[in-house]
């Protein structure tokens, strides 16, 4: 695990005090530290053990690098050097790099426990681990707060020395219905209530001081991570480390069937009816997208992600549903019969083609295949959208079986095509301009049929048309005079121009076929 300087200077038993620190930035950067050995140049994201003799006066920095230093440097290279910690000038070196390689061996066996791998089904077991893992780090109490007030799950610090034991008629507890009720009407708790960063809440209300940060999926709240200040006070480094660990904790939120608790499943239960019936209760819609911050008018699109046999003989569809929401904002994602739909609010997000390329590596490295519908300005058009994206997703599959993502727009043409062609003789659909010019090239061995045809793919544009064709301007102008004298038609009817491109789309599409 990768440490600030803040981190190893507080959690480094001996020496203890500094003699001189300065960071720029409290970040997980740095690695472990490496021998300083007579480098010229001081590199970004390194951080350096020396004795002040050794450093060399011309020595350059990178950004971001950092020296743990025996002994004070000039102030020439203080200057340079964007993180340093200097020691007194008789602390042995040798000492004070096992010392930090203990500090370094510390947060490891933290991140390798929060790196356990989950059961296919994560059992509360895991969230303990989590918790009593990180109480040695912290070495206060740590606790999750649902939407509820009610701590789902605590450390064993937090039963002992957090001071809620009068909370508790029963675990998992809620807070005393006083204490909720001062929450819910104190102005600055709802102030925080919708954070997504590090607080600090201090009322009098709670036994002890406490340091949050609140979890969402999407805009909508999941839990709230507290650290409470029961042992001792809290440190600076608390902050960077609490937020290392609610991303952890993000990521087995949404491998777990807790979260199904924690979520509103109203919301999918009212996309599924829609999507199979068509209809749409507005005032329950309108509810249960209010905690997305949604509306029913909003812009939005269907996604249909179908997934390979084996995810569906694994049931990780609920899993990639929650993966979905946490890796692009503005998502709906729900299980669908053996597929997953993700509604997708583009009021919110913006446009999603815009996410092509990071949905493009998410299916690829999933094995997915999708489809995708057009947009449309309000939620009631679901079922039209979700036959839209399957719609997509079927043609795609056909036509360009390699590719991972399919957006009905590009196949408009296609599903035109279908339909005209269901039922009828392909014949029936062709321009009678098209008759008339491919009758006249047969008997006279000419060929101003392809040469509409061209003239129609560029546009119209018979200078375009020429190059294309490798003929004059003045024959492609003769050409197009010729054709409108023998279809006695002079192709400025926009039917007529419409029927011709249909009909040349149909003639490729049967050749392709």
């Amino acid at each position: 695990m990768k440490l600030s300087l803040e981190i190893i200077k507080e959690y480094l038993e001996y020496p203890e005090n500094p003699v001189f620190f300065k960071q720029l930035e409290d970040q997980l950067i740095f690695p472990r530290p490496v021998f300083y050995t007579n480098q010229k140049i001081l590199q970004s994201h390194i951080l350096y053990i020396a004795e002040t003799t050794q450093i060399v006066s011309s020595i350059q920095c990178e950004k971001e690098c950092a020296l743990i230093c025996i002994g004070k440097p000039s102030e020439s290279i203080s200057r340079k050097i964007d993180n340093l910690i200097v020691y007194d000038k008789n602390t042995d070196i040798f000492s004070l790099f096992n010392q930090i390689g203990k500090v370094f061996d510390k947060f490891d066996n933290w991140e390798r426990s929060l790196l356990t791998p989950p059961d296919p089904i994560p059992s509360q077991n895991i969230y303990q681990q989590i918790l009593g893992s990180s109480s040695e780090i912290f070495e206060n109490g740590i606790s999750l707060l649902n939407r509820n007030f009610s701590i789902i799950f605590e450390d064993e610090v937090n039963i002992k020395y957090g001071g809620y034991d009068e909370y508790r008629a029963e675990r998992p507890f809620a807070a005393a219905p006083e204490i909720i009720s001062y929450f819910k009407f104190d102005k600055e708790y709802q102030k925080i209530t919708s954070t997504k960063e590090i607080f600090y809440y201090s009322g009098d209300v709670l036994p002890n001081r406490v340091l949050c940060k609140n979890l969402f999926q999407n805009d909508q709240f999941l839990v709230r991570v507290i650290l409470t200040e029961c042992i001792r006070p809290f440190r600076k480094t608390d902050e960077i480390l609490l937020d290392f660990l609610c991303d952890h904790f993000s990521r087995f939120l949404q491998q777990t069937s807790v979260i199904g608790n924690i979520i509103n499943e109203g919301l999918a239960r009212l996309l599924i009816e829609a999507v199979e019936t068509g209809k749409i209760n507005q005032k329950a819609m309108e509810s249960e997208l209010r905690p997305l911050s949604w509306t029913n008018w909003d812009t939005y699109r269907i996604a249909s992600i179908h997934a390979s046999s084996d995810d569906l003989f694994l049931s990780t569809l609920n899993y990639f549903s929650y993966e979905i929401m946490n890796a692009f904002p503005g998502t709906y994602a729900f299980q669908y019969q053996d597929k997953i739909l993700v509604l997708i609010n583009e009021t919110k997000a913006g446009s999603w083609e815009n996410y092509s390329e990071e949905l493009s590596v998410f299916v690829r490295e999933n094995n997915f295949r999708v489809g995708i519908s057009n947009f449309m300005d309000d939620i009631f058009n679901l079922q039209i959208m979700y036959h839209q994206a399957e719609t997509a997703l079927s043609i795609g599959l056909i036509e360009k079986p390699m590719e991972w993502i399919h957006w009905f727009s590009r196949y408009t043409l296609q599903y035109i095509y279908n339909k005209l062609t269901n039922d009828t003789e392909l014949g029936q659909l062709y321009s009678p301009i098209y008759y008339t010019l491919e009758r006249y090239d047969r008997e006279n061995g000419s060929s101003y049929l392809e040469t509409l045809r061209v003239y129609l793919e560029c546009n119209m544009n018979a200078v375009q048309a020429a190059k294309s064709l490798f003929i004059q301007r003045s024959t492609m102008i003769y050409r197009l005079k010729r054709i409108r004298e023998i279809t006695d038609n002079d192709l400025t009817n926009r039917d007529d121009i419409l029927h011709l491109n249909l009909t040349f789309s149909i003639i490729d599409r049967e050749q392709k076929s």
